[in-house]
């Protein structure tokens, strides 16, 4: 009889590259673990897979 091990993953952290788009001037880029922010105007980048209203 083997044992079985349950493999958890966590849902909030992306294992796959997310798109990220400057709100002040379009930059757009992926990433894996976060953008931070803009190359071209400094501003913190956003995640374009978090729903907005």
């Amino acid at each position: 009889m083997g044992v079985s091990l349950m493999t958890r993953t966590d849902p909030y952290t992306p294992r796959e590259r997310r798109p990220y788009e400057c709100p002040r001037c379009g930059y757009r880029t992926t990433a894996a673990d976060g953008a931070g922010s803009c190359p071209d105007c400094g501003t913190h980048l956003a995640d374009l897979g978090v729903p907005r209203e």
